[in-house]
């Protein structure tokens, strides 16, 4: 797997290109706004906030490509079989982890991840 770093100011312009547009997605600790980028066939949403989950199945509940978890990451990622997931989205979630727990996270990203790891911090 690549890395590539992007700078804030050229992130919007190259997104769109950069990003795969896959089938199965895991976006983990989405918040309240999965990502946006493009409609995936089945959006695995893991959020460890009951709040949250509560707000995301409301919305998005009625719709059979959203699969809600409430679960920590590291708890949900350890059961995923590896090579299951297309693409794993970390949107300004991983820097609230403490740094031997992000790692970790990352090594378990690694295994599940099919074709890319998007990873968004602030």
């Amino acid at each position: 797997m690549s890395i590539r770093w992007f700078e804030p100011q050229t992130l919007d312009r190259v997104l769109a290109k950069r990003i795969q547009k896959v089938n199965v997605v895991l976006d983990v600790g989405p918040r309240l706004q999965p990502q946006p980028f493009f409609q995936p066939q089945l959006h695995i949403c893991c959020e460890p906030h009951p709040e949250h989950v509560r707000i995301l199945q409301n919305y998005f509940g009625g719709t059979s490509s959203f699969m809600i978890l409430q679960a920590p990451a590291l708890e949900a990622l350890k059961i995923m079989p590896d090579a299951s997931i297309d693409s794993v989205f970390l949107v300004n979630s991983v820097e609230y982890l403490h740094k031997d727990d992000g790692d970790y996270l990352l090594r378990q990203c690694e295994r599940v991840a099919r074709r890319q790891i998007v990873l968004f911090t602030s």
